[in-house]
Order: C-alpha cells, then sequence, then structure tokens
C-alpha cells in the first residue's frame, strides 16, 4: 500500500492543493505567491499564532512577506497598492477600462 502526503487549502471559490512525496527538497526560488487584501490583518493573525514571517520591501507597488510552510518551502504574500499592468489578470485589466 502506498502512502501519500497532500494538503489543501480553500480560499473562497479557490481550492490549492499541495503534494508531498518522500523525494521532496526545499525548493529556494520557486514557490507560490498569493494576492491579498487586507496584509496588515494576516501579518498579526500570522504573529499570533507564532508563525514567523519576514516582511521584504523590495517590489514597487506592493507590500510583501514569506513565510514558511510546516515543511519548509517558502510562500509569498502580496497586497498591491500599484499592481504593474504586466502582472494584472485579464479581469484586473478589464476593471482598468
Amino acid at each position: 500500500m502506498s502512502h501519500f502526503e497532500s494538503l489543501w487549502f480553500e480560499f473562497g471559490k479557490h481550492i490549492l492543493h499541495v503534494g508531498l512525496d518522500k523525494d521532496f527538497h526545499l525548493e529556494k526560488r520557486g514557490h507560490p505567491a498569493f494576492d491579498v487584501t487586507n496584509i496588515d490583518g494576516l501579518m498579526r493573525r500570522l504573529e499570533e499564532h507564532g508563525v514567523p514571517f519576514e516582511e521584504v520591501f523590495n517590489m514597487p507597488g506592493a507590500r510583501r512577506f514569506y513565510t514558511y510552510a510546516f515543511f519548509g518551502h517558502r510562500m509569498e504574500f502580496l497586497e498591491w497598492h500599484d499592481k504593474p499592468e504586466s502582472l494584472m489578470t485579464e479581469a484586473e485589466k478589464a476593471v482598468q477600462g
């Protein structure tokens, strides 16, 4: 019988599935990034639960931070205040007009 580990995250109508296997190794560069609308609230919540994170200040137009999942994979969270058109989805471009 094989054993497979996985995690499922629900974000409103979106679901993220992360599969883990015995040959897993940390990826330093590739990581998921999530757009959020209340980054201050998210950082406060992480602090309340003792989850470490590092805010970085090198992306013009956004506040962002990194944290690590319990299995060591880096995750990025961003809140845009001036998102470049080159990073916008088609839906975001349509709203811009």
